[in-house]
C-alpha cells in the first residue's frame, strides 16, 4: 500500500512537471507603440543673410512642406503625434549669391527642449537638421 501511494504521488508530480507552462504557451505581448503629442519648432537663423532660398521640412502630418523663401531669423511651430522611430527634419539653404563667409543655422525643439542643431558655412551654405524619436 505504501508503494502504491508513493508511485501515485511520483506519477502526479511527474505529470504536473510535464504539463507545466512552457515559453510557447505564453501569449506574445503586443508591441509597445506609445504615441506622444509634441510641439515641434524649427528655428533658422544667419549672421550674414536675411533670407534663405530653400526651406523643406517635415510637417504636422509627416509630409514635406517646401518653401522657396524663408525670412531669417525665422521659425515654424506645429503639433504632431509621433512614436518611437518617427522623425522630424529640415533642410535650409542660402542663395548661390551668398558670400564665402556666409552661414546658416537651424535647431529642432520638441516641447521647448532643443534636440538637434546644425550649421552650414560658405557659398550656398545649407543646414540639415534631423531628430529621430527614441
Amino acid at each position: 500500500m505504501k508503494n502504491t501511494f508513493l508511485l501515485s504521488a511520483m506519477a502526479a508530480i511527474g505529470m504536473s512537471l510535464m504539463s507545466g507552462c512552457s515559453k510557447g504557451d505564453e501569449p506574445t505581448p503586443a508591441p509597445v507603440s506609445t504615441e506622444t503629442s509634441y510641439q515641434v519648432e524649427y528655428r533658422v537663423s544667419s549672421t550674414t543673410n536675411t533670407n534663405a532660398t530653400y526651406f523643406a521640412y517635415t510637417n504636422e502630418t509627416g509630409g514635406t512642406t517646401t518653401l522657396a523663401t524663408q525670412a531669417l531669423p525665422g521659425s515654424v511651430t506645429f503639433r504632431r503625434t509621433m512614436k518611437r522611430g518617427d522623425n522630424v527634419n529640415f533642410l535650409i539653404s542660402l542663395p548661390s549669391t551668398s558670400a564665402a563667409n556666409s552661414d546658416i543655422s537651424g535647431v529642432i525643439l520638441l516641447n521647448g527642449q532643443q534636440v538637434a542643431a546644425a550649421t552650414g558655412r560658405g557659398v550656398e551654405a545649407s543646414a540639415t537638421v534631423v531628430y529621430v524619436i527614441r
